[in-house]
């Protein structure tokens, strides 16, 4: 696992990554998109999600003391504790957030089971205060009364306003 920064501006950006390792050995990557945002601090935006485990033993140390666990497989035992990251920016020191982590199982709905179900099989709800431009959230989600299949999880911050920044990824569960 490694990691490097590139500079980009906010907005829908499309991309190719290509690897190389020595002269002999690479792979180019089909072109792929995503949305950056704003993170300098002076709006309120949602980071993605980071969802890990402790068991795949992979890291990232966004600063100093700090370490985010990740699980690039997106694969997890109903056993195993899943740590959510996030960052939430643009919001003043000491002002509230509201938190709401949910996670439903994908399919089952009305149409072809496309459609997420009506209930959430685990909902938490947190209140924290903010820290200023830059707001760090671990949190451990138990996963022990899922079944197996495709979930999604999704965070909702609500600012001081009730101003609401959303976010989600999805992941496996198998026994």
């Amino acid at each position: 696992v490694g990691e490097f920064s590139v500079p980009v501006i906010p907005g829908q950006l499309h991309y190719r990554l290509g690897l190389e390792q020595g002269a002999d050995n690479g792979v180019v990557l089909s072109e792929d998109s995503l949305t950056v945002g704003d993170f300098s601090g002076q709006q309120y935006a949602l980071s993605g999600l980071v969802l890990g485990s402790r068991e795949t033993n992979l890291t990232w140390r966004p600063e100093p003391g700090d370490t985010v666990w990740l699980n690039p497989l997106g694969r997890y035992r109903r056993a195993t504790e899943m740590e959510l990251y996030y960052e939430v920016y643009g919001t003043p020191a000491g002002a509230t957030l509201r938190t709401e982590v949910q996670v439903r199982k994908r399919g089952g709905g009305a149409f072809l089971g496309l459609f997420r179900s009506g209930k959430p099989a685990i909902r938490l709800a947190f209140q924290d205060q903010s820290e200023g431009p830059a707001t760090r959230f671990h949190r451990t989600v138990s996963l022990e009364r899922l079944s197996e299949g495709h979930y999604t999880l999704e965070v909702q911050v609500a600012d001081a306003s009730g101003e609401v920044r959303q976010n989600r990824e999805e992941f496996e569960v198998r026994d």
